[in-house]
């Protein structure tokens, strides 16, 4: 992990861009081992779509999260005039993002209760 910078991404499932993601035990492992040898943040993509995902991912130490695949299903209900589909991808936005600052004050609050 010396020569990496910027950030590690993380994939999150085997398989396709934009599967379904199961909270699974093996990506939060992955998680936590690289943070325990790094220090550079962790994105988790592949197959998150949901803001449970998102809150999930940071929860166990992701320090965010990309969403690929769930804009694209978005915008490809609409392909000859995708701007109609504005307000549908700015809610997921929205979603995803709630979701990883519910994650954020999840983990702070499960460090305050190890530490005190």
């Amino acid at each position: 992990m010396k020569e990496a910078s910027g950030f590690v991404y993380l994939i999150s499932v085997e398989g396709v861009t934009g599967a379904k993601l199961k909270t699974q035990s093996l990506t939060v492992r992955l998680i936590r081992a690289i943070k325990e040898l790094s220090t550079i943040p962790i994105m988790v993509g592949f197959g998150v779509s949901k803001k449970e995902h998102a809150e999930t991912l940071v929860v166990a130490g992701a320090d965010g999260v990309v969403v690929g695949s769930a804009y694209a299903r978005i915008y490809s209900k609409n392909l000859k005039n995708p701007f109609q589909k504005l307000d549908e991808v700015a809610k997921l936005a929205r979603e995803i993002k709630s979701g990883c600052v519910e994650g954020y004050r999840k983990r702070i609050a499960n460090y305050r209760e190890v530490f005190q």
